[in-house]
């Protein structure tokens, strides 16, 4: 993160690669304004509103790799 004049800014990346990343990214670019859309989350969370996970990432590693090929 990195303050341009007036304004905070932060760069998010999605893997292009990763399943779950490329979900992640293609719902947020479906609710309007990028920005806008992670202040509300942001906000949310200092709330500590939460909600219900629809899916859980999958963690992938050498001893479990050949299960997701």
């Amino acid at each position: 993160m990195y303050k341009d004049k007036n304004r905070y800014r932060a760069g998010v990346s999605f893997s292009a690669t990763d399943p779950y990343e490329s979900q992640l990214a293609l719902h947020a670019m479906k609710q309007g304004k990028f920005s806008n859309y992670i202040k509300r989350l942001i906000d949310r969370d200092m709330q500590g509103v939460t909600s219900k996970r629809h899916s859980e990432p999958m963690s992938v590693n050498n001893r479990n790799i050949g299960s997701v090929i």
